[in-house]
C-alpha cells in the first residue's frame, strides 16, 4: 500500500491537514477517523491537495477527511479507488490521468461536488462512469480526452452545472451523451473533436454557452440534439467533419458573440439551419467546404444581413 505521511496542526478546535500519498512500503493509517461518511454540509475538511498513484486508500481513515479543499490527483498507477468513499467534495481539480489499471470509477460514489476542474484523460482500460452518480456540479471544465473504451457517459446523469467548457476530444469508442440530459449550465464552451459519437441527443437542455461551440473531426451527420440552444456568447466553429451534411439541430440559434466558421465540411450540403441567426459579433466564414452549394452559402449571408455581422464576410472554395 502506498505510504502515508500526515501533518496535523491543531488551532482550538480547527483541524489544518496535510496529506500527501506517494509511492513506497506498507504504513498504517495516522487515525482512525469516524467509520462512514457524513452528509457534505457535515464535512471533515481536508486542507491542501492530495496526491497519489493508489488512490490514498486511508484517507477516510487518517483524520476523517470528508471535503478536500484543494486538489485531488490520481495518475499513473491506480487500480481502484476504494479509499475515497468518504469523499463528498473536492473543493479544487480532481484529475484521473493515465491510470493504466483503472476500470471503474468505484470510490467516488458520494461525490457530489467538484469545485475546479475536472478531468479523465487517457485512462486506457476505463468503460463505466457510474460511480459518479451523485455529481450534481463541476466548478471548472469538466474534459474527457482518450478515454478510449468508454462507450457513453451513463453515471452523470445527475449532472446539473459545468461552470467552465465541457471537452469531449479524441475518445474513440464513445457513441452517446444521452446520460448528460440533466444538464442546464454551461459557463465556457462546449467541444467535440474526434471520436465516434454520432449524435448529441442529451444536450437538449442547454439554452446559453458561456463560451463557444466547436465540433471538428467528428463522425456526426448533423447537430441534432442542440434544438434548446438559442446563444453563444463566443464563436461557432464547425470544421473537419467529413460526415456531416446538414447542421439541423441549430435551428433556435440567434446569437453568435464571435465568430461564425464553417470549413471543410466535406459533405456538408445545407445550411437552412442558421438562417434563425440574428446576429454574428465576428467574422462570418464558408469556404472549403466542397460539396456546398454556392447559393446555399448565398442564402445564409442573405438570412443573416451583412449589416448583422460585425466583422468580415468570407466565402469561397465551396462547390458551384
Amino acid at each position: 500500500m502506498a505510504a502515508l505521511l500526515a501533518l496535523l496542526s491543531l488551532v482550538g478546535c480547527e483541524q489544518n491537514i496535510t496529506l500527501i500519498v506517494s509511492g513506497g512500503g506498507d504504513s498504517g493509517p495516522a487515525d482512525s477517523g469516524s467509520s462512514g461518511p457524513e452528509p457534505c454540509s457535515d464535512a471533515v475538511e481536508y486542507l491542501g491537495d492530495l496526491r497519489g498513484p493508489e488512490g490514498g486508500e486511508d484517507l477516510c481513515e487518517a483524520g476523517g477527511a470528508r471535503a478536500i479543499t484543494g486538489e485531488l490527483e490520481i495518475s499513473s498507477a491506480a487500480r481502484d479507488l476504494a479509499g475515497l468513499g468518504c469523499v463528498c467534495e473536492v473543493r479544487g481539480d480532481l484529475l484521473l490521468v493515465g491510470n493504466e489499471g483503472l476500470t471503474v470509477l468505484a470510490g467516488l460514489e458520494g461525490l457530489s461536488l467538484v469545485g475546479g476542474d475536472l478531468h479523465l484523460v487517457g485512462n486506457p482500460l476505463l468503460q463505466d462512469l457510474s460511480a459518479l452518480g451523485g455529481l450534481v456540479s463541476v466548478g471548472g471544465d469538466l474534459h474527457l480526452e482518450s478515454e478510449a473504451l468508454l462507450r457513453d457517459l451513463d453515471g452523470l446523469d445527475q449532472l446539473q452545472a459545468v461552470g467552465g467548457s465541457l471537452s469531449l476530444l479524441d475518445n474513440e469508442r464513445l457513441t452517446s451523451v444521452e446520460a448528460l440530459s440533466s444538464l442546464r449550465t454551461l459557463g465556457g464552451s462546449l467541444v467535440i473533436e474526434g471520436g465516434a459519437l454520432g449524435s448529441l441527443a442529451g444536450l437538449g437542455g442547454l439554452a446559453a454557452l458561456g463560451g463557444g461551440l466547436v465540433i471538428a473531426r467528428s463522425a456526426l451527420a448533423d447537430l441534432s440534439g442542440l434544438e434548446g440552444l438559442s446563444e453563444l456568447s463566443g464563436s461557432l466553429l464547425i470544421e473537419d467533419n467529413p460526415e456531416l451534411e446538414r447542421l439541423d439541430g441549430l435551428g433556435g440559434l440567434r446569437r453568435i458573440g464571435d465568430d461564425l466558421t464553417l470549413r471543410r465540411n466535406n459533405a456538408l450540403i445545407n445550411l437552412t439551419a442558421l438562417h434563425g441567426v440574428e446576429e454574428v459579433g465576428g467574422n462570418l466564414t464558408v469556404s472549403d467546404n466542397r460539396s456546398l452549394p454556392a447559393a446555399a452559402v448565398e442564402a445564409l449571408i442573405e438570412a443573416i444581413g451583412e449589416d448583422s455581422v460585425g466583422g468580415t464576410v468570407t466565402a469561397g472554395g465551396n462547390g458551384p
